[in-house]
């Protein structure tokens, strides 16, 4: 048993473990991008079978306070990741002017036909239509699955473009289409076999699910992007909204 930890009843051993390693995060025992040690050796440390050091630690993996890297092993986790609502920003724009490391790997870019995209959420008008899929890193840790779903004037502008590390929407506008606006849907799903991989996290683990409809100048739909977020207290979104009064009226108790 590892000295400094005393089983308590009524309590499972698993959530002290938990409790114990979350204690060493913040005292920064074990800091920001240090990996810990195996679950060999912390079940030897903690006197448990590998089984419960296992179910502890992916429990702090869901809560977003450790990530594992396929074939190295499991890490402490950045601090969250704030994204504000406020102002139509890109992922690379907002993280990098908070201090954060952004990048991008290309998946793949090519052409899609629009019987491939889901109606909900296939750009308008239909047309001759591209898909470019990025994984996103922020601070190397792999934090959204990007598929961009554009027009092919647009596609064929940035195709020959270094698409791994700027912002799409500061390369867009490079070319002279101007971004007035988005509009986005957000919703929770679960990550499936390909996308956990990708992200290195567990099957089932959870995500944003974020559906963004970007317009130009002149209000025409240019890009539709679905955004697959880590999620599990790694990355919050931050939002801002204005009270909207109908008159200047004061509050009323009895008002309905």
């Amino acid at each position: 048993m590892r000295k400094g930890i005393v089983y308590e009843e009524g309590i499972t051993i698993q959530r002290q473990i938990k409790d114990d390693i979350i204690a060493r995060i913040r005292n920064e025992t074990w800091k920001v991008g240090d990996q810990i040690p195996t679950e060999k050796d912390l079940a030897i440390n903690y006197g448990v079978s590998r089984m419960t050091i296992r179910a502890a630690l992916g429990s702090l993996v869901r809560d977003g306070l450790l990530h594992r890297k396929k074939g190295l092993g499991t890490f402490v986790a950045a601090k969250h990741f704030v994204r504000s609502q406020q102002y139509l920003l890109g992922l690379f724009e907002e993280m990098t002017s908070q201090g954060h490391k952004v990048r991008s790997s290309v998946l793949s870019f090519q052409s899609a036909s629009p019987e491939s995209i889901p109606e909900e959420i296939r750009p308008t008008p239909v047309g001759q239509l591209f898909l470019l899929r990025r994984l996103r890193y922020v601070d190397d840790i792999p934090m959204v699955l990007d598929d961009t779903y554009m027009h092919a004037d647009i596609a064929r502008e940035i195709e020959s473009e270094d698409l791994t590390g700027q912002s799409l929407y500061q390369l867009v506008e490079s070319k002279g289409i101007g971004i007035s606006h988005a509009e986005k849907v957000i919703d929770s799903i679960a990550a499936d076999a390909e996308t956990a991989e990708l992200m290195q996290c567990e099957v089932g683990c959870p995500l944003f699910f974020m559906v963004i409809r970007t317009f130009d100048n002149h209000g025409n739909e240019i890009m539709v992007s679905t955004d697959r977020i880590r999620g599990g207290g790694l990355y919050q979104i931050k939002l801002t909204s204005k009270r909207k009064h109908s008159s200047n009226a004061p509050y009323s108790a009895t008002s309905d």
